[in-house]
């Protein structure tokens, strides 16, 4: 609320030079807030003054207790890609509500909902979502323009954990606790299962042979779909969550064909 009615404050400067100075200086204050390095560190630096030492051992940063790291490589593959795949134009947000599943008008317009990261976190609760996004900024792995359109970038560092598909570490998040998964053998018999698990293997099988992660040929909900209703005809497989004219024409086939040799045992 007070960033946005400092926003609305500096869209009334008339003064371009000084309205990008008003915003810079916004989006210092907001990275100080954000920050979990050592507060007097990151002002002395502000100052052009140097600070040796990890630790003041005095601001609310350093006192904390470290918080424990956990393993978020395929959310923070999700953010990223969906980051890159709206072309780096748009604000956390905007990248929220794509990954959310949202399909309000502008989302629609520019045609994101036709995106493959579009809905891949719409399970998760949106201030959740919104930490992850700000824990990658932290980490390093995106950054945000702070000027008129404050929108979110994949930094070379996130570019690199992409490209070569490597482990990302980020503080559990604090903000909301995060719903147990549901595996796939709490929601299918022995016999599902096992045409589930044949599904990630093909689906595996063809992200490893495009180079990238494996929900972006399909998500769990779309193989438990097909799973469940097992099409064997392209308008079926039209009926899939997730499935549209280009991924039936790119791996409706194969995925029709394993679900067949799974069906008649070959």
């Amino acid at each position: 609320g007070d960033k946005r009615k400092q926003e609305y404050f500096i869209a009334q400067i008339d003064d371009e030079d000084e309205q990008a100075l008003a915003r810079k200086k916004l989006g210092e204050v907001i990275s100080f807030c954000q920050s979990s390095r050592c507060r007097r560190a990151f002002l002395l630096t502000y100052f052009d003054e140097v600070w040796e030492p990890l630790t003041c051992e005095a601001c609310d940063n350093c006192l904390r207790v470290e918080r424990e790291q956990e393993d978020a490589t395929v959310v923070a593959q999700k953010v990223l890609c969906a980051v890159l795949k709206t072309h780096e134009r748009f604000g956390s947000a905007y990248v929220c509500d794509v990954l959310a599943g949202s399909r309000q008008k502008r989302i629609r317009e520019n045609r994101h909902d036709t995106l493959s990261v579009h809905g891949l976190l719409r399970d998760m609760p949106k201030p959740l979502l919104r930490e992850y996004v700000q824990l990658l900024e932290q980490a390093g792995y995106l950054e945000q323009d702070r000027g008129a359109y404050p929108i979110m970038r994949v930094t070379p560092q996130g570019r690199r954990a992409l490209k070569e598909r490597l482990q990302i570490d980020l503080p559990k998040p604090r903000s909301v606790a995060r719903p147990a998964p549901v595996s796939s053998s709490t929601i299918m018999d022995s016999a599902d299962t096992g045409l589930f698990e044949s599904l990630r293997a093909l689906r595996k099988e063809l992200a490893d042979a495009q180079g990238v992660p494996p929900f972006v040929i399909f998500g769990d909900r779309s193989l438990r779909d097909m799973v469940r209703s097992r099409p064997q005809t392209n308008s079926a497989f039209l009926e899939l969550f997730g499935v549209g004219e280009h991924k039936l024409e790119q791996y409706g086939k194969r995925f029709m064909e394993r679900i067949r040799e799974y069906n008649t045992g070959e």
